[in-house]
Parts: structure tokens; C-alpha cells; sequence
């Protein structure tokens, strides 16, 4: 199996990751950096339990955070404006007002991730 490892990436951070089930178990068994996952049970479009759950179940030590519903697939999106919201309402608004503490949960887990991850800057 060839690697496709790219030495500069020292840890990942995914959110609402796809290709879960096109992924090679093998292939996800052999990564050995730091792994971080999050993701919303309300997805309807990944939904988890076949994507990101045995995505972080085949990487060694990989962490996984899950929102309880509504959290979906858009809610790690950043907030729209109106005509946005007006044009765009499935995306704009899948998790109501729960998207702006997911978005600042979100941002703090990743925040701590590389912080225990990563070496300092120099």
C-alpha cells in the first residue's frame, strides 16, 4: 500500500469529515499523527454512524467530539446574512441558535487539540 503521508502535517483537525465509507481501514489503521474529529448527530447528509464514527474508529488514539442534535452538517458554517438566510434556509439555519456555542465549542476543542499536539512556534 502506498503511503501518502505529507511529513509538514504534524496533526489534523477534521469537521464534518466525508469519504467514510470510501476510506481503506488499513490505510486509516496506519496514520500516526495526532487525529481530532467533530461532527453533529443531526447530520442527515454524513450521517455519522457511517462516516466519522468508523473513521475515528480506525485511527489509532483519534479523538472524536459529537454534538447532539440539531448539529449538523452545516452548522460548522459560518453565520449567513439575511439574504442568505433568506435564500439559503436549510443551511443558514440547521442547528438554530445553537450554531454560535457550537461554533465557539468548536473552536476551543480545536484551540486545545494543537495546543497538546503541536510543538510551540519557534
Amino acid at each position: 500500500m502506498d503511503s501518502h503521508r505529507d511529513p509538514r502535517v504534524k496533526a489534523v483537525f477534521s469537521i464534518e469529515p466525508a469519504a467514510g465509507p470510501e476510506t481503506v481501514r488499513r490505510s486509516l489503521a496506519a496514520i500516526g499523527i495526532p487525529v481530532a474529529f467533530v461532527a453533529g448527530f443531526g447530520d442527515l447528509i454524513l450521517p455519522v454512524m457511517d462516516n466519522v464514527i468508523p473513521d475515528a474508529l480506525a485511527i489509532p488514539n483519534a479523538q472524536l467530539t459529537l454534538f447532539a442534535k440539531p448539529v449538523g452538517h452545516y452548522t460548522f458554517l459560518i453565520d449567513c446574512t439575511a439574504a442568505g438566510s433568506r435564500k439559503f434556509i436549510a443551511i443558514c439555519r440547521d442547528a438554530g441558535p445553537a450554531r454560535v456555542a457550537v461554533h465557539q465549542a468548536t473552536l476551543e476543542l480545536a484551540a486545545s487539540f494543537f495546543a497538546r499536539t503541536l510543538p510551540p512556534p519557534p
